[in-house]
């Protein structure tokens, strides 16, 4: 910037520069400031949150991502800008995306004059000229010193790899950090994930540090006193370490750093296309991430970057993440557009465009919060609601608290959302509660006294939400009113109707989510106490949360007369006759639902027969007919029929099988089904009645003559014939029968016209079987000589005539001798 502020093409305009955090702003600016030998808010000066450092000399103005896309909404030609810098886009905000696209449409419509710089030290320049149509790139190797990069060593045990649970990375960073210190000189740079490993690192190294050594947390939502310290250069004889975020990777000198400890790490909002839900994940590091690092221990001279992973591992990282715009919740994104008057992000130029399934996802919310027409078109509350430049959800959720009173609780409770959790837990427990943050917020504010440990707050987070909540109050011109905390739940279920939540039962820690989810709280929870939530932090669920429920980090308690209240518009009452699989029965049940959540259910006393008859039908065919109790004598009827129909002279007979009954159920079983809602219900004797009604009177007599379910033998005896499962393949019938009652007879018996031969299965005396046949005249002249032989031996007293077929048949042992 301050190569070009005096440029002829630029004089009399004002530059603005870019950055994707406010630390970098703020530091940005007093170096330029620095290098002028003047004050910040002079010549250059810096816009963040809550704080600005501005004057009517000012020539560069240093603002944060989010703050320029205020800026240019609420001007859309950028008067007295001559300029706009996107510094470190590398980095890929969804801001810094969408304000280029901004940017871009405003100089090819409105200022053809406003020129555009994109700068990073990582950056795809192709891609980046391309879109800027042809815009050259200027490069520059800048001023660097070496970097000696080490790696960890290879565990040597195969299949181990780097781990992102907290501990391990805890624990790595911690054996890193007492060898850097013993092995070189100098500060270090620690990059950690996020906060929590960031306290808990500080944790471990508090009493086992030598007293010349002091350490100092870096991250977003620390106040400026404190970051102010980390970059400060150490007193003489002292050494300091910087434990850090990603806000330390770029557009940041910290003074007196020559060593970085890279956990490889960092921790990024994904969006699951499925449940319509951002969630924090810490994921590894990219080569360009992994590099901009590394390059923080040679700004001020050569350095040494310790990677806490091997240098195989290192070949298996992306070489650059994916951009936010592809990963995150897009609600404010397409209110954005909808408010510059755009319907289709496709209008505007982008290096990677929004992917249609979530940006449809945000439309969709944005429609349920009112903020889009049904047209897509921004509405007069989605208009107030942008002008907040908060989450639409949280705007939704002020102006409607205002509008009941509540505004001031609203304002806090979007504050705290905004920013990290204040309240510290031991590992074994925690409370999600809101109230009790809110609580805790009142008192800091009202009387500047905690109410709860001071070593389970961190002050720094409470200060920023106290001041976050006033300049969302001033916003809104919210009084102060009586705050009521009870409201709580009322005014999260404004902004998150998507994530009311129902607990499963009463032993476990589950609920089940409006938006058809699931979400689980810790098991020692006090919330657990209450049937309804509302749970506007998620996260911790896996990828896509398919098989596991995400765990409730923050939520409030809802009642349910309020819920009921609340959504009355909304809340659906659905007759729903469905087929109950454990009791085997139709049940038949009105449900209030909101959204996908069901919210109460009450059995229908006098459902509607004709529904009831064709659920039950359904689940018969579903199933199959064989969920039916068959009783033996029809499925015997069944085989016969089936026999027979496998010989084209009997075609004429209908399809008695599983798939035959299954899809003719309407023809024969229907009829018969009036009043009955479960198969107990279906009696074996109604299912005779039934099954029989599709049988005329010749083809009984049909059956009963060509497959006859019994078979008189020489010996007298009337002898059942077996003719299988209905589900097995027709196949002869089974006759079992002694062989001495079969005395006498040289041909098989026949059946079905006389062109089947019976399968006899030719029993011992002990009705064991001898010979399996259907030709019995064969068995007489070549196999009998030999079973008699055998049988005389085992059966001495029974009857074995050397001439079996001029014998007399007998059932006992020997035949009658005759008088």
């Amino acid at each position: 910037p301050l190569a070009v502020m005096n440029e002829p093409w630029i004089l009399g305009q004002k530059i603005i520069m870019l950055e994707p955090r406010r630390l970098a702003a703020r530091s940005c600016a007093a170096h330029m400031a620095h290098l002028l030998g003047e004050p910040v808010g002079r010549q250059v000066g810096y816009r963040i949150r809550h704080d600005h450092q501005i004057s009517k000399q000012t020539r560069i103005e240093i603002m944060t991502e989010g703050l320029f896309t205020r800026k240019i909404q609420q001007d859309p030609f950028l008067e007295g800008v001559g300029l706009v810098i996107f510094d470190e886009f590398h980095e890929r905000s969804i801001h810094s995306d969408l304000g280029l696209a901004l940017c871009l449409d405003a100089s090819s419509g409105l200022r053809e004059d406003l020129r555009i710089l994109v700068m990073s030290a990582t950056l795809d320049t192709g891609r980046i000229a391309k879109l800027l149509t042809g815009a050259p790139i200027i490069s520059s190797k800048g001023r660097s010193y070496p970097v000696d990069t080490r790696y960890a060593q290879p565990s040597g045990r195969p299949g181990q790899h780097r781990s992102g649970r907290t501990q391990t990375i805890v624990e790595d960073t911690g054996r890193a950090i007492f060898k850097a210190l013993e092995q070189q000189a100098g500060d270090i740079l620690v990059f950690l994930p996020g906060y929590r490993e960031i306290r808990q690192v500080h944790q471990s190294l508090e009493s086992r540090l030598p007293d010349h050594v002091h350490v100092h947390p870096l991250f977003g939502s620390l106040s400026q006193k404190d970051q102010d310290k980390a970059i400060r250069p150490s007193p003489g004889g002292h050494r300091k370490i910087v434990l850090s975020t990603s806000i330390a990777e770029t557009s940041l000198t910290i003074q007196g750093i020559s060593l970085v400890i890279d956990s490889g790490w960092m921790r990024v909002p994904i969006f699951s296309e499925r449940t319509g839900m951002s969630r924090l994940e810490t994921v590894p590091v990219s080569k360009a991430v992994a590099d901009q690092r590394r390059g923080r221990a040679g700004r001020l001279g050569p350095g040494t970057c310790f990677r806490l992973w091997t240098e195989h591992e290192h070949q298996g990282l992306v070489a650059h993440g994916r951009p936010e715009i592809l990963t995150t919740d897009l609600c404010d994104l397409a209110l954005e557009l909808a408010a510059w008057g755009v319907a289709d992000p496709l209008q505007l130029s982008w290096i990677d465009p929004p992917p249609q399934t979530a940006f449809q996802k945000a439309i969709h919310m944005l429609k349920n919060l009112d903020a889009l027409d049904s047209y897509g078109r921004i509405t007069a509350h989605g208009k107030e609601m942008n002008g907040f430049g908060i989450h639409p959800r949280l705007a939704h959720m002020m102006i409607q608290g205002k509008r009941l009173g509540q505004g001031c609780l609203a304002c806090r409770i979007a504050a705290l959302l905004q920013e990290k959790d204040f309240i510290n837990f031991p590992y074994d427990e925690y409370d999600a509660d809101i109230h009790l943050r809110l609580q805790v917020l009142d008192g800091f504010i009202r009387h500047h006294k905690l109410g709860i440990p001071k070593n389970r707050v961190h002050l720094n987070v409470l200060k920023s939400v106290a001041r976050t909540s006033h300049q969302f109050q001033s916003q809104l011109r919210a009084t102060d009113e009586k705050t009521d905390l009870w409201q709580t739940g009322s005014l999260l279920a404004l902004a998150f109707p998507d994530r009311i939540c129902k607990r499963r039962d009463n032993t476990g820690t589950g609920y089940q989510m409006s938006s058809g989810s699931g979400a689980k709280l810790h098991p020692n929870d006090p919330l657990l106490k209450y049937d309804y939530l509302v749970a506007p932090t998620l996260g911790g669920a896996g990828r896509e949360m398919q098989n596991r429920s995400a765990t409730i980090f923050l939520a409030a308690s809802y009642r349910e007369h309020n819920l009921l209240q609340d959504f009355s518009g909304r809340l659906e009452t659905l007759e729903k006759i469905s087929w109950d699989n454990a009791s085997q029965s139709v049940k038949a049940r009105r449900e209030s639902r909101l959204f996908d959540l069901t919210l109460k259910i009450d059995p229908i006393v006098d459902p509607c027969p004709d529904r009831v008859r064709s659920c039950l039908m359904d689940a018969i065919k579903l199933y199959g007919v064989n969920i039916l109790h068959w009783p033996s004598q029809l499925n015997s009827l069944r085989a016969r029929i089936l026999f027979l129909a496998h010989s084209p002279q009997f075609d004429a007979l209908p399809d008695v099988s599983d798939a035959g009954l299954t899809n003719h159920l309407e023809r024969w079983l229907e009829p018969f089904l009036d009043g009955i809602s479960c198969l107990k219900e279906i009696k074996p004797s109604l299912l005779t009645s039934a099954f029989l009604a599709l049988l005329t009177w010749p083809q009984k007599q049909l059956i009963d003559t060509h497959a006859p379910t019994h078979l008189v033998v020489p010996s007298g005896s009337k002898l059942p014939l077996e003719y299988g499962e209905p589900c097995d393949d027709p196949t002869a019938p089974v006759l079992r029968v002694r062989l001495q009652e079969m005395f006498g007879l040289n041909q098989t018996p026949m059946i079905a016209k006389n062109n089947i031969p019976v399968m006899l299965h030719l029993l011992s005396p002990a009705g064991r079987p001898v010979q399996i046949t259907q030709d019995l005249e064969s068995f007489w002249k070549n196999t009998y000589p030999e079973v008699k032989k055998d049988m005389m031996g085992r059966y001495p007293k029974h009857y074995w005539p050397e001439d079996p077929l001029n014998s007399t048949a007998t059932r006992r042992a020997k035949p009658r001798s005759r008088k």
